[in-house]
């Protein structure tokens, strides 16, 4: 079976009930896929005329991950904001020593305590328009019995990037289901 029918699949199996469901099945099989041990999934939101990434899950196989709301511009003050900014994917070996020029930065602040990111890749989720409308970061690649964690590379890019264009649909469906269905209790 292809890598594209195994994860579509594996999100379709059972209705997501909500948008935040739906990307925390997608960023679990991104995360097995590529080994990594925690990851955040972010949706693209609009606030008035700007528009910025809305944490909607978080996975930590190592600590229990914070859950509180956050918010993140559309910048290069971090490495979600630039993937969503641009639509280009981030491929980082050691998130504390970013080398220089890279447009960039690591927001230390966002790591939960007692946590240490090291590797992280960074995936646009863009519609069938090329529009980035969510953003999926993994962290960590680990592989046992490697306790260091290993730094992901461009073939979990080539993989990921192409289902993540299929994903974008069953995404961008979920989310307006879910917005009509509030409208409509109001």
């Amino acid at each position: 079976m292809s890598l594209v029918l195994e994860f579509l699949e594996f999100v379709e199996q059972g209705a997501p009930d909500s948008v935040s469901d739906l990307l925390g099945r997608i960023l679990l099989k991104c995360r097995e896929l590529t080994g990594a041990e925690a990851g955040t999934a972010y949706l693209v939101r609009r606030k008035g005329r700007e528009r910025q990434l809305v944490v909607v899950h978080r996975q930590n196989d190592a600590v229990k991950p914070r859950t509180r709301d956050e918010t993140i511009p559309l910048n290069a003050a971090s490495i979600a904001g630039f993937v969503a900014g641009t639509g280009e994917p981030a491929l980082i070996a050691n998130a504390y020593n970013i080398p220089l020029g890279r447009p960039y930065g690591f927001n230390k602040k966002s790591e939960t305590a007692g946590y240490h990111t090291r590797s992280i890749l960074c995936l646009p989720i863009k519609n069938f328009q090329n529009r980035v409308i969510a953003v999926i970061e993994l962290v960590n690649r680990r592989a046992p019995p490697k306790a260091t964690p290993l730094s992901f590379n461009r073939e979990h890019v080539n993989q990921l990037v192409p289902i993540a264009r299929v994903l974008s649909g069953y995404i961008e469906r979920t989310d307006n289901l879910e917005q009509i269905a509030a409208q409509n209790a109001l």
